[in-house]
This record gives C-alpha cells, structure tokens and sequence, in this order.
C-alpha cells in the first residue's frame, strides 16, 4: 500500500509560509497525541529522494524505519543505483550503531543514556511520536493544509541542535476522516529542507502499529561477515 495513490503531487509544492498557530491546529495535535497513545511500536517502509541543490540532482533511496518506546531505532537506507551503497543505523537508546556498506564498518557510538526515539532524527521523532506540548516546545508548528485526507503540518526548528539538522519541514499525516482501511493520524510522507540546501523527500507506505516480533533484540547490533567494527571517533 502507497501513499503516494492519494496525493500524487503534493510533494512536488513548496511548503506555504508558517500561519500562527489556530485552534484547528492545537485540535489535530491532540487527535495526532490520543492516536499514538497506544502505539509501542511502528515500523514503515519509504522511499526517499535527496535532491542536491547546486546540480539539481536527485538521488534515489528505498528502506525501512521501525521504532519502539522509549528509546529504539532502527534505519535502513539502500540506494537504487547501487544496492552495495546502504546505511543502517540502530539505537538501543544507550548504544548508537552506524553501519556503512560500502566501507563495510560497523561504528559503535555509545550515548551513555536513555534517549527518547528519534530525539537526533526528524523522521525518527515524527514515528515515535511527541505530546502536542512537547511538539510545540520543541518546533514552530503551523497548520499549512488540510484536504479530505491528509493534514499538513509546516515544522520550523526552534532548539540549535535541530536548526543543525534541517530548516523547515513539511509532515504529512493522513487525516481524521481518512477513507478505510487507512488510519487516521499517521505519518504519510516528510518533506526536509536541509541547511545545506538538500531537499528530502520521504514518502511512506506499508505502515504497521504494534507489529509483532517487535522486541528489543531487533535492536541488538549483528556481526557481519567482512565487516569491521569499531569505537567512534573521540
């Protein structure tokens, strides 16, 4: 199942300047919040594409997120052009894991804390899911949109930590009366303007609350074969 069948072009228009907040907004943050009251765990499948903005070239990425309350994370990023180019990062919420495929190393970063999911990573924190106040604490939240199926939400960074990250971002979400079987309040696609000018586009699909099998030895680091491991740089 794709997203992509709902809304063909909307990732292709820029995001329309940040409003001030309204009392619609504050209403789909708290629906957004009740939604993922329940949700221990989320696992999707997305495509990305990363546009460089001097040449104006895409790259183009498939892969797979999966996130589990309080503190774990998987990511999963494969090129399309060339499937020996991945990275895969997964967090246990204490030990950070960086694997890099074509350089065939796996970079262990120990973080020395419990940290919420997604806390570094835009998408991440997006699936994890932040209380409405949180969300508002931590990001410039406006409501650029809303049609009959989706709501869109404009994100602007507040903390320098974020402002590293990305500049503004535009987050989908399907919406309340979004036709069966989707379910309402979760994350359809990400749009990302990084400081270096890159672009990024996730488009989800596949979307699974709760899956099963989801524990946390899927977020134990795998030894593999022809890979070297090794402590991060001080």
């Amino acid at each position: 199942m794709s997203w992509a069948t709902l809304y063909p072009a909307v990732l292709l228009t820029l995001a329309q300047p940040a409003a001030a907040p309204d009392p619609k907004l504050d209403a789909h943050l708290a629906a957004w919040e009740k939604a993922t009251q329940g949700v221990t765990a989320f696992r999707a499948a997305f495509a990305l594409t990363r546009t460089d903005p001097v040449f104006n070239k895409s790259r183009e990425f498939t892969g797979t997120a999966l996130v589990m309350k309080p503190g774990a994370a998987a990511l999963r990023i494969v090129s399309k052009a060339d499937l020996n180019d991945w990275d895969e990062f997964v967090c246990d919420g204490r030990t950070f894991y960086e694997y890099n495929g074509r350089a065939k190393t796996l970079t262990e970063h120990k973080v020395g804390r419990l940290t919420p999911v997604g806390e570094d990573n835009l998408l991440l924190t997006i699936l994890g899911g932040l209380k409405a106040d949180e969300l508002k604490k931590r990001f410039a939240v406006s409501l650029s949109k809303e049609d009959a199926n989706y709501v869109y939400l404009t994100i602007k960074p507040q903390r320098p930590k974020d402002r590293q990250e990305f500049e503004q971002a535009v987050v989908i979400l399907t919406g309340p009366k979004v036709p069966a079987p989707h379910a309402p309040y979760l994350p359809a696609a990400v749009r990302v303007w990084k400081p270096n000018g890159e672009e990024e586009r996730w488009v989800l699909s596949n979307p699974e609350v709760n899956p099963k099998g989801v524990d946390a030895r899927s977020f134990a680091p795998r030894d593999l074969p022809g890979f070297t491991r090794q402590p991060a740089r001080p």
